[in-house]
């Protein structure tokens, strides 16, 4: 049995999973606005069905395949008659496609045929049959993430039937009539509670989870994200649209339309294999901020300004604290003079004796009386 057929007999699988789904979203009082839609699902199926119609005629378009090439060049040999064998390959594969999914997510090219899956604003047991049709380019750069199983000596057909096993494994976590499960299958394996999270379109969650069976490689790799705040399924930019085939071109379209108009061959490259979202467009030279790469000059810019604002408004606090104290210790001073001008006046016109210590008070502008005699300097004896 090969893969095709695998999937071909899935299908009544399927059927049965989808309508016990909508049975229990229907009778749930406390059902989510972003689980079910009917054009939406009918937009799923037509998509599915499409696709298993069109993907013979991709296969002709671009008959190369990667891992065949390399297993008949390699010289190791592995027997799938040793039990073994086969555990190393479920675990093998698997490792292969969470470097093909994360690519799917960080390279444009592929995200063209990867989007598709993830441009619905819903998400059920439908969504997981959202998937793309006749991309061949983007479907032979990702064949190549299962090179590495067959360098070791894995059987090419071998390769293929455990890469849809786990596309098997992954429709049944496309759902949200699922809580999480124990925390040993959570730490271990893919859920429907991580599976969620890789299809939001909100942060902290975009670009997190890509595991098919096994979500221990994102603990492993730096891509895991649990649940923090409510979930937004669908694209950063949905494309409000049910029709298959837009769902399928929106982003292929996109891409071509960015590449035409780039001034540039960076700017060609970078929108083909740069990441979803990447821009040509560089700041001036007033915006760029030192040692902060183009790609994010807006935020950092932004940041800048903000800055700059908080600390121009410290300064102008700092200023006119500065100003108020100036005027304060002038006030006070002027205070001083008065009081010292008066008591000058006071002593002028009391009558005294010239004695030993006149020579010595006269570095004074008064005479101390008894009241602030502790708080003014005595003269010298």
């Amino acid at each position: 049995m090969n893969s095709s057929q695998l999937f071909i007999y899935a299908v009544p699988a399927f059927a049965v999973l989808m309508l016990v789904e909508w049975i229990a979203y229907r009778r749930d009082p406390d059902r989510s606005a972003n689980g079910l839609s009917g054009r939406d699902t009918a937009s799923n199926i037509a998509t599915y069905g499409i696709g298993r119609v069109l993907r013979p005629l991709a296969q002709n378009l671009v008959p190369f395949s990667a891992v065949i090439v390399v297993a008949a060049l390699t010289p190791l040999h592995l027997s799938p008659q040793h039990w073994w064998v086969w555990v190393l390959g479920f675990v093998v594969t698997d490792f292969c496609y969470y470097w093909a999914h994360r690519a799917d997510h960080r390279i444009r090219l592929m995200w063209t045929a990867h989007s598709v899956h993830h441009s619905s604003q819903y998400f059920n047991l439908s969504t997981a049959m959202r998937l793309s049709w006749v991309h061949p380019v983007a479907s032979t750069m990702r064949g190549f993430a299962w090179v590495p199983a067959a360098m070791i000596g894995l059987p090419p057909w071998m390769i293929f039937l455990l890469q849809a096993i786990g596309l098997l494994y992954q429709f049944p976590i496309h759902t949200q009539r699922v809580d999480t499960l124990p925390r040993p299958i959570e730490f271990l394996f893919n859920t429907p509670a991580h599976h969620r999270i890789h299809h939001a379109s909100n942060q902290p969650y975009i670009d997190k989870n890509y595991g098919g069976i096994f979500i221990v490689w994102n603990r492993l790799f730096g891509s895991f994200a649990e649940k923090s705040e409510p979930i937004r399924y669908g694209l950063t930019k949905n494309i409000e649209t049910d029709n298959p085939l837009k769902v399928n071109y929106h982003e292929l379209a996109a891409m071509i339309r960015d590449v035409r108009h780039a001034n540039s061959w960076r700017g060609r490259f970078g929108y083909v294999f740069g990441p979803p979202g990447w821009s040509e467009r560089t700041p001036d030279s007033s915006e760029t901020v030192p040692g902060v790469p183009a790609a994010l000059s807006a935020d950092a810019v932004a940041t800048r300004r903000l800055v700059d604002a908080v600390t121009a408004h410290r300064s102008a606090d700092t200023m006119i604290a500065n100003r108020s104290a100036d005027t304060m210790i002038a006030n006070r001073s002027a205070d001083a003079m008065t009081v010292h001008g008066s008591r000058a006046v006071d002593v002028a016109t009391e009558p005294r004796s010239v004695d030993a210590t006149t020579e010595h008070r006269s570095a004074y502008p008064w005479t101390p009386r008894s009241d602030d005699a502790a708080l003014t300097p005595q003269p010298v004896r």
